[in-house]
């Protein structure tokens, strides 16, 4: 990632006022867990604006039926309507928390872009990988069962009363994503090549 591009979009922690979450409900997204805890989180989440994007059809009609159920601000982009790239990371830097829950996943690049941009990850783990970049309760939450409402609950419950691990996992992942510097990353990959060369 070329991370002087996305510094314009990286508002102060107490500026962020958007709660964003992945929209994929398919074979492997699974963001109706998500929506559903937002039916317990009511009056937590009132001073936040909510933003799905790239949400599947039934996933907007369990937003559409919440929002006329308990009057919630929360927009989306649908996946026919996509928002652009910039849209969204526009989006990652005022946002003090990125959601996203799926049973078969890699890095997703929707992960690194919003720690990148500042937001407090919870994300599920398949496979393991997402550990390479999330340690759990000190940078972000690992959700355990990506179907699990309860268990998203109170993940989003206990970042939203606890501030201080937030502006501070603000503070770790600014640090911890600077190894995903192209720059830096071409560098040591033309070491490596230029070692080979040598060798041969």
């Amino acid at each position: 990632y070329h991370l002087e591009k996305y510094a314009e979009y990286i508002l102060p922690f107490n500026q962020r006022d958007t709660i964003i979450i992945k929209g994929y409900h398919h074979w492997v997204g699974r963001a109706l867990s998500i929506v559903n805890a937002l039916e317990f989180l009511v009056d937590s989440i009132k001073e936040y604006q909510v933003y799905v994007y790239s949400a599947h059809q039934v996933v907007i009609d369990r937003i559409e039926e919440l929002k006329a159920k308990h009057n919630l601000s929360i927009e989306y982009s649908s996946r026919q309507s996509e928002i652009s790239q910039e849209e969204l990371l526009q989006k990652f830097g005022r946002s003090k928390i990125a959601i996203a829950s799926s049973i078969s996943d890699g890095i997703p690049n929707t992960l690194l872009e919003s720690m990148i941009c500042g937001a407090f990850p919870i994300q599920t783990n398949p496979g393991g990988v997402t550990e390479d970049y999330i340690t759990d309760g000190e940078n972000g939450f690992l959700i355990k069962n990506a179907e699990n409402t309860d268990e998203i609950l109170k993940l989003i419950t206990y970042a939203l009363a606890n501030e201080q691990l937030m502006k501070d996992a603000f503070k770790i992942n600014q640090k911890k994503v600077k190894k995903l510097n192209y720059k830096e990353i071409q560098e040591q990959v033309l070491a490596i090549y230029n070692n080979i060369e040598k060798e041969l």
